[in-house]
């Protein structure tokens, strides 16, 4: 699907990805198993997307000021990200890049155009990013004093 394009307060320009992009990119990667959620008695959603379409009704999601610009497609690849085998695919991409050679092909997998999009990860990476930036608290007082991360063998 076509990509619709929005401004962030920052003057960055959002493209908009689709969830029909990301669902694209997951297949590729031989990952549709972590968009389907397996049947429990207890579960009352059937996929991730359910999921994500879900969060949107959550108090603290609804009350954000930027809650009707963040798509579903961003929901469902911040959940693809937290918690599932996508992170590690991801992650293994952005730290094994070779970006583009003199021909203008991806030097991991050798198909055009690739620039800096981690070999068929670029909507997906895409989308995470807006998101971030989209959710960002502009309160000072709501970001934290110390941020964790990266804790390694903890």
């Amino acid at each position: 699907g076509n990509s619709s394009v929005g401004v962030l307060k920052s003057g960055k320009a959002v493209f908009s990805v689709t969830v029909s992009e990301i669902t694209t990119e997951i297949e590729q990667h031989g990952l549709s198993h972590v968009l389907a959620i397996p049947p429990s008695q207890e579960q009352h959603y059937h996929t991730l997307l359910e999921v994500a379409e879900s969060k949107r009704q959550h108090p603290r999601f609804t009350q954000h000021p930027n809650h009707s610009k963040i798509s579903n497609a961003h929901l469902l690849c911040l959940l693809l990200y937290t918690g599932t085998d996508v992170q590690a695919e991801l992650r293994n991409a952005m730290r094994n890049a070779k970006w583009e050679n003199e021909e203008g092909q991806c030097t991991a997998c050798g198909q055009p155009g690739h620039e800096r999009s981690c070999c068929g990860w670029k909507h997906t990476m895409q989308c995470i990013a807006e998101a971030v930036h989209l959710l960002a608290e502009d309160n000072a007082d709501a970001i934290p004093k110390v941020l964790y991360h990266g804790l390694n063998g903890v």
